[in-house]
């Protein structure tokens, strides 16, 4: 079980810049910046993964697994910095000093609970400090999806300027 408690925005990255460029053209914002909105929604939607930079307050459960042991995963990574890890047995939380836990990044992070709590809360940062060029390009691809699907003219000298081969593959 997964709860996030609080998500609040510590700074917001400026991919509509990055889009724009990528689609070419001379697009006012007000025309534009819904798609593009729209697009980063769906991207971190589906893939889990924040834009945007994050301080997040989270109730997780642990899991087991046979190879990594007793783990809680974390969500919407690249996690930054854990700030506080509290537990409970389902009562009042505790919080728990750096060496009753480790944490281990796979991908996305995991803490390695050292003690028997079951439920646990935990603080951190998460998001890109600079989002990678393909999930731009991604965000790219699925607005001009939107655009097209939604009949937006374009403006005269717009042709998009895709230079990820991710983009050239599926558009």
């Amino acid at each position: 079980m997964i709860q996030i408690v609080y998500k609040k925005l510590l700074q917001a990255h400026s991919v509509y810049s990055y889009v724009r460029q990528m689609l070419g053209g001379d697009w006012s914002d007000s025309q534009l910046d819904p798609f593009i909105l729209a697009a980063i929604a769906h991207f971190e939607r589906h893939s889990g993964y924040s834009f945007n930079r994050y301080e997040i307050c989270a109730l997780v459960t642990v899991a087991e697994d046979d190879y990594i042991g007793r783990y809680v995963a974390l969500p919407l990574p690249p996690v930054q910095e854990i700030k506080k890890v509290e537990g409970s047995n389902y009562g009042e939380f505790t919080e728990l000093s750096t060496d009753e836990y480790s944490v281990m990044d796979a991908g996305t992070t995991l803490i390695l609970p050292k003690t028997n709590h079951i439920l646990f809360r935990v603080t951190y940062t998460a998001g890109f400090s600079q989002p990678p060029d393909d999930a731009i390009g991604h965000v790219a691809s699925f607005a001009y999806k939107l655009i097209t699907e939604y009949n937006l003219p374009p403006p005269p000298d717009s042709i998009p300027r895709f230079s990820s081969p991710y983009l050239e593959r599926h558009l």
